[in-house]
């Protein structure tokens, strides 16, 4: 079982910040950098591009750094009894620099992550076990797969082009088809892909930005709540309130209070 020791995300370190440990740390480490950066291995000091990751083993020297711009990472330190066991059984290699390309998914789990390590009833010690192996198998699966780096691009540009075009319309009323056909693939596979993209569903990336947009509407008085349910695609006021407070917690009337309070 892992459990965490330390974790942190959106660090962003200075242009002079370096990470220099000869005898590393007495624990595993992971690392994703969200910047380019420097890695030394094998003596060698290298650059690397921004989603490449990296786990460290217990006692293995740790060298990395930016001198030019400073680097931003989200990492966390853990331990295991049998971790090298579940690194040889996915073929993850350690102390190994990964450049990955469809990268997206793995800040988010790691937020996830650091979310159980502050909860305390008893199963957060399992769900932060579950959600290390996942994050561990999916940049395995990510690094095994760099022979189709160009097909990997291709769709990931196609998805942000589609995504664009989705969340610029908030008020259209998309099925998931209509979605699916700016793609070419089916509403099954695209809806699959997008989540692994971009984290979430296709259908509530769409709510956040409709919510997102009421919040911004409502801060200005000129705009009355019908007037912007109609903006973000709603045409029953009612239903707007009712999705706006399940998403936001309070009403579409009470929010607009609070900005003024």
């Amino acid at each position: 079982m892992f459990h965490i020791n330390q974790i942190g995300c959106g660090y962003k370190e200075p242009e002079n910040f370096v990470i220099d440990r000869p005898e590393g740390t007495d624990d595993y480490l992971f690392l994703i950098f969200l910047t380019d950066i420097y890695i030394e291995t094998n003596g060698r000091l290298s650059r690397h591009k921004k989603g490449t990751c990296l786990v460290y083993s217990p006692n293995h020297p740790q060298y990395y750094k930016n001198s030019y711009t400073g680097f931003e990472n989200d990492w966390f330190h853990f331990s295991s009894d049998d971790g090298n066991a579940f690194f040889d059984g996915i073929h993850l290699p350690l102390n190994t620099p990964m450049e990955l390309n469809n990268y997206h998914l793995i800040p988010q789990l790691i937020r996830k992550i650091e979310k159980e390590t502050w909860m305390q009833d008893r199963s957060a010690g399992q769900m932060s076990d579950l959600l290390i192996k996942q994050l561990l198998i999916e940049i395995s699966r990510l690094n095994q797969n760099k022979d189709s780096i160009t097909s990997e691009n291709n769709t990931d540009i196609l998805f942000r082009q589609a995504r664009s075009i989705i969340l610029s319309k908030p008020a259209y009323h998309w099925t998931i088809d209509e979605m699916a056909r700016l793609t070419n693939l089916s509403r099954s596979r695209f809806s699959h892909i997008y989540a692994y993209i971009f984290g979430v569903s296709p259908k509530e990336d769409l709510m956040r930005t409709r919510m997102d947009l009421a919040k911004f509407l409502l801060s200005n008085d000129s705009y009355g709540i019908s007037d912007i349910a109609e903006r973000i695609g709603y045409t029953n006021i009612y239903h707007f309130s009712k999705q706006f407070k399940k998403k936001c917690g309070i009403s579409p009337t009470d929010y607009r209070k609070s900005l003024k309070n």
